[in-house]
């Protein structure tokens, strides 16, 4: 990728400039005196690339012409990509204002090849034409990835959390917690949790703890030491007799009487013996009810046939004694059919009688007063037997009373024979300082283990450091092969810090001069550009080319990137140059 023109028709205080770039030459330099607007235009290019520049960043609106705030900003570049297409960048921007003329915002305009673009759908068009994929370039806030890959200072001016972050994220290291998942870890996970995976702070906590450990058991060997000199030894016979008296006293349970045993017994037998008379009862009862429903359902069979007859012979006298015609259609009867209707009639009286005869004989058979009176008797057993259980627990409410007062008269004997040997007990311990000699022992052996953990904890703590880093390093040096990239430092007071910075011969970036702060950002952004698998090759952009020695402008030009710059020359307009 090489720009190919620029046109500034306003940045800054530079109006109407175009620039037409030569393909067939590496370096093109903007010349001219101090003020000229040479950084001007290298960060005009800056800003069509990336959306910041190297004097204001991501501050759009400090672009503006100072003297003439109005004008609104446009820069058009043309660019050949590496395939020979052309690939037209075109951005402006401007104040707007209300309707009564007061301002109101900025506004970007960007054009990719015509097509109108928002801020973030023009970089993402931008990443996808260099070959950048989302899923190479990990999101982390105020990174700003295309200008990471054109200018060399960037990793350098901004937090180096922000910088760390992206740097972890392309290297895609092992996850702290995925690290500490390790078993050989388990000692020192939650302390690494609770500090967030800080090896430093948690290094620091650990030796805290540790220090006041070490007080706290510098504190117990002196006690015990005074303890020692006055040392009374604990009468264990008297002691232990105190003791199995406890044990004895703490055994004894109220024992209830035999009145209050046999009267439980007693209610019991009648609970049982009422269920079963219940059972008894309820028989019965049911027997009886069958019977009189039964009795009852004779007499209203019998009652009804004998209306049947009653209202057969009143049909018999009737049709006897009605005319030879029938009553409903006229019909002429004769004396035949007379007769054969009176013989129906009367045999349906015949059998009518026959019914009612059986019906009387079985209802004389069954036995109201038997099935009654085995009820009655039943009844009156149950009752009986309900009104004495009324009477024993009557009784026994009154036992119970009396069983109550003296148990807690017992109980209450009995704490307080247990609080006397208590107390002789605490007397016969305070009389020996031994109970408080062996409870400041176990206190010494509880600190000293805790003590014994925590370094093994510092230990693995080590371990656990040595490994991420290895990992860490490991990693760096396959995707910053050439730099001595640091993603830790050790302070002066051997406390591992987290950072993000690069050396040269064990100089910090910000320490070596200017020429070789540019090779080195090279092989930044030349690493940077790999790990985010960029398939263009790049312009290499930086401002004065007048701070690079000899021997670094050959190295630099050696490569296939168009090289876009400034150099200082005494003429009074800026111009382009190419070599």
């Amino acid at each position: 990728m090489k720009l190919k023109k620029l046109e500034i028709i306003k940045f800054r205080g530079l109006d109407n400039k175009t620039f037409e770039i030569p393909q067939d030459k590496t370096v093109c330099a903007f010349v001219g005196k101090n003020g000229t607007g040479k950084s001007t235009s290298v960060d005009a290019v800056m800003w069509l690339l990336c959306d910041e520049t190297f004097v204001y960043g991501g501050q759009n609106a400090n672009n503006l012409d100072k003297n003439s705030r109005e004008t609104p900003l446009e820069v058009i570049g043309t660019f050949i990509m590496d395939n020979g297409s052309e690939l037209e960048l075109k951005r402006t921007f401007k104040q707007k204002f209300k309707k009564d003329g007061t301002f109101s915002t900025y506004a970007n305009e960007l054009y990719i090849n015509g097509a109108t673009y928002t801020v973030n759908e023009y970089l993402d068009r931008i990443k996808s034409e260099l070959g950048i994929e989302k899923d190479n370039d990990p999101n982390v806030t105020s990174f700003n990835t295309l200008r990471s890959i054109l200018d060399y200072t960037y990793l350098s001016s901004i937090k180096y959390q922000v910088a760390r972050e992206k740097i972890e994220k392309l290297l895609k290291l092992t996850k702290d917690d995925e690290l500490a998942n390790n078993p050989s870890y388990s000692i020192i996970k939650q302390e690494l949790q609770s500090q967030l995976y800080d090896v430093s702070k948690t290094k620091t906590k650990l030796n805290k703890n540790k220090s006041l450990a070490e007080g706290q058991l510098k504190q117990i060997n002196a006690e015990l030491d005074l303890i020692k000199k006055a040392y009374k030894p604990l009468d264990k016979a008297k002691y232990n007799e105190l003791l199995a008296n406890r044990e004895k006293i703490e055994k004894m349970v109220y024992t209830h009487s035999a009145e209050y045993q046999a009267s439980i017994s007693k209610l019991q037998e009648l609970d049982s013996q009422i269920k079963e008379q219940s059972i008894i009862y309820n028989n019965s009862k049911k027997e009886y009810d069958k019977v009189v429903e039964e009795l009852k359902t004779y007499k209203n069979n019998i009652e009804f046939y004998k209306n049947k007859i009653a209202s057969l012979k009143e049909t018999f006298v009737l049709t006897k004694n009605t005319a030879t015609k029938c009553p409903k259609c006229n019909y002429a009867l004769n004396a035949e059919e007379i007769q054969n209707k009176l013989d129906k009639i009367n045999a349906e009286g015949t059998k009518a009688n026959d019914i009612i005869k059986d019906l009387q004989e079985k209802s004389k058979k069954i036995d109201v007063d038997t099935a009654k009176n085995a009820f009655e008797t039943e009844s009156k057993k149950y009752l009986d037997m309900v009104e004495k259980q009324k009477q024993e627990n009557q009784n026994l409410k009154s036992i119970i009373e009396k069983e109550d007062r003296e148990s807690q008269i017992f109980n209450n004997d009995k704490m307080e024979k247990l609080r006397v040997i208590n107390g002789e007990i605490s007397a016969l311990l305070s009389a020996s300082n031994e109970t408080v000699l062996k409870e400041k022992e176990k206190d010494f052996e509880i600190i000293k283990s805790n003590i014994a953990k925590v370094e093994q904890q510092l230990i693995v703590l080590e371990n656990f450091a040595n490994d991420k880093n290895q990992i860490i390093n490991n990693r760096i040096n396959e995707v910053f092969p050439n730099l001595d990239f640091r993603l830790f430092e050790t302070s002066d007071s051997g406390a591992v810090q987290n950072a993000c910075k690069v050396y040269l011969k064990n100089v910090e970036f910000e320490g070596v001069n200017t020429g070789n702060q540019i090779m080195l950002g090279f092989e930044i952004v030349e690493s940077l550009r790999k790990v985010l698998g960029v398939k263009e090759s790049l312009p290499i952009i930086f401002d004065n080319l007048n701070d690079l020695d000899k021997n670094n402008f050959n190295n630099i030009s050696k490569k296939n990137n168009q090289i876009i710059t400034t150099y200082i020359q005494n003429v009074d307009d800026i111009n382009l140059i190419t070599l």
